[in-house]
């Protein structure tokens, strides 16, 4: 998963560990193709009997899971579920643009200053918005 993806789920943890009912967003996860979620990620996640630490648990999965378009199939499913407040504020939060204070480091991969970077929205933040809206 890319670094400004990461950041909106990091900026977006509390809500979701919170609120999100991570059953529903596994099954879907597990249909998608190719699949986002594999069983074992599933079975990992579902035997976690606290709803926060099992939301935490499909977090760090999830972002594991980057290289299948896990962050797009995400808000997908929380769409799809009926999680409308949580796939709001994630979306929002993923047209923010980057800026040094919500940064966790001063500067990206290639060493630019992401203060130099505040007025760009994330990186395939048009793209999710249009795939989403599809």
């Amino acid at each position: 998963m890319d670094e400004a993806n990461i950041k909106v789920l990091n900026a977006c943890c509390e809500l979701i560990i919170r609120d999100m009912n991570v059953t529903s967003v596994v099954d879907y996860l597990i249909g998608t193709n190719p699949p986002v979620l594999l069983r074992y990620h599933a079975n990992d996640i579902m035997k976690i009997t606290d709803s926060e630490e099992r939301n935490r648990k499909f977090l760090t999965i999830l972002q594991q899971r980057g290289k299948f378009n896990a962050f797009v199939h995400f808000l997908e499913a929380l769409k799809n579920t009926q999680q409308n407040e949580l796939y709001t504020s994630i979306l929002d939060r993923s047209k923010e643009p980057i800026s040094a204070k919500n940064s966790d480091k001063n500067q990206d991969d290639k060493g630019i200053a992401l203060g130099k970077l505040a007025n760009l929205p994330p990186p395939g933040a048009t793209k999710i918005d249009e795939a989403l809206q599809r």
